[in-house]
């Protein structure tokens, strides 16, 4: 199975890839200065690299980074889908897509994003972190601190799992 290689930053993922002739210099990054027609391009090169070729799962990442950081969350989980369709041991895509549908308020689809992604990394700290986040926003502080509690396990200098 591919590797793949995730850097999370303010709860946002950002992928690396290189597209085709495209160096990494010159792909399109996401940035706060970037206007609305810069991400429309960048969306739009990714989408082309993704209809040249519908295999290649990083340009869906890449072009899943754009999506969030317009706030398309319905967009970023049809490329998280299509993700998983292509890898459905992406324990990325299931993490992301998740943050996706918590920023939508469906908590049953987080937390089953959750459930898969631990099933297949038990010892993603992120993921615990995130599902605890979304218990306590249920109301289900049980198990909250029981997910910040591993997360702890997993990563005692992991500052969110205190507060």
């Amino acid at each position: 199975m591919k590797k793949h290689f995730v850097v999370f930053g303010a709860l946002i993922v950002v992928f690396v890839i290189s597209l085709g002739s495209v160096s990494a210099q010159d792909e399109p990054q996401p940035t706060a200065t970037m206007t609305v027609d810069e991400y429309e391009a960048a969306i739009e090169e990714y989408s082309q690299a993704i209809e040249a070729d519908p295999e290649d799962i990083e340009a869906y990442f890449e072009r899943v980074t754009l999506y969030f950081e317009m706030g398309r969350y319905e967009l970023a989980i049809a490329d998280y889908d299509r993700a998983i369709e292509l890898d459905p041991e992406y324990v990325a895509a299931y993490l992301g897509r998740g943050l996706a549908y918590y920023y939508l308020g469906d908590y049953d689809r987080v937390i089953a994003n959750y459930d898969r992604a631990i099933e297949l990394d038990p010892e993603y700290v992120y993921v615990y972190n995130n599902r605890g986040n979304a218990y306590y926003d249920l109301g289900d502080y049980d198990r909250a601190i029981v997910d910040y509690d591993r997360v702890i396990e997993l990563d005692p200098e992991h500052v969110a799992a205190y507060n």
